[in-house]
């Protein structure tokens, strides 16, 4: 895709930022090894009148019933946007046995001790064309560790345009400039890209300023917030909720949260219709 194409270049800046802020308790990966692919692919291009999208923060996996609740939340779903991934044995055997999805992790950082890698992973039931992972430029206040936003294209059929996600896990004990950077970082990538946008994922906006900030810049690149049914259900801190979805282009049919006992943020549900 040719805004993932172009965006490129910038990728080496991002590793090598990244890189220098490398702890005594994490270590950043070398740009070669920042994704890791899973699984198979089970369609050739997604439907324009109906995709259905699931976006989830999954608590990497630490709730007894994750695995039973992954599998059912996922299964009529085509793209999955996913935050706290870990690459432990039990969340990859899923991800690697899956003859439905097409699964990319893009990895935030690697925990030294028990050498286990963290991130965030999207998923569709069609191959990807493009991927670009964009380590933050930021790090956590508490801990040092820079976040992961990862972008993927996916064909749809009809058109020569195409599907772009981007799927982001914020930086938290930041202040509101620093996420600032962030999107905007991200928002270049979505700024050159001529299709529709899917914008989802934990924003982590527990402030004010930070709620704020980010409606704006999303408005301010045209990106349309989604509204949900069962909002009540979202993961809160200060009253504040952190998982959002805004979308470009798209008509959205439905949208909903769903209580589930699989992590400690409930999932994201939306049907969505290209323009």
């Amino acid at each position: 895709m040719n805004a993932l194409n172009l965006i490129k270049s910038s990728a080496l800046f991002f590793c090598l930022t990244g890189a220098s802020q490398a702890g005594l308790w994490f270590k950043i990966p070398n740009a070669q090894d920042e994704l890791t692919e899973y699984g198979h692919s089970s369609k050739s291009l997604l439907n324009p009148k109906s995709i259905n999208v699931m976006v989830w923060n999954q608590y990497k996996g630490k709730e007894r019933t994750w695995r039973r609740e992954f599998e059912r939340l996922s299964r009529n779903q085509d793209v999955l946007i996913l935050q706290e991934a870990t690459d432990d044995r039990k969340m990859t055997k899923v991800y690697d046995t899956s003859r439905d999805f097409q699964f990319f992790m893009g990895t935030s950082f690697i925990y030294r001790f028990g050498n286990k890698a963290t991130g965030v992973v999207s998923a569709a039931k069609v191959a990807a064309s493009d991927i670009l992972a964009q380590r933050s430029r930021g790090v956590e206040i508490a801990g040092g560790t820079p976040k992961m936003i990862l972008f993927a294209s996916y064909p749809i059929a009809g058109t020569c345009h195409e599907l772009l996600t981007v799927n982001i896990h914020a930086l938290n004990s930041v202040t509101w400039q620093t996420l600032a950077a962030q999107l905007l970082d991200a928002l270049k990538v979505v700024e050159s890209h001529q299709g529709p946008v899917v914008f989802g994922g934990d924003f982590n906006t527990w402030s004010k300023k930070k709620m704020e900030y980010m409606k704006h810049i999303m408005h301010k690149y045209s990106l349309e917030e989604v509204h949900f049914k069962n909002s009540h259900l979202k993961m809160k801190v200060f009253g504040r909720e952190l998982d959002h979805v805004f979308t470009r282009g798209l008509n959205v049919r439905e949208a909903s949260v769903e209580k589930s006992t699989g992590a400690d943020h409930q999932p994201l549900f939306l049907t969505l219709e290209v323009r």
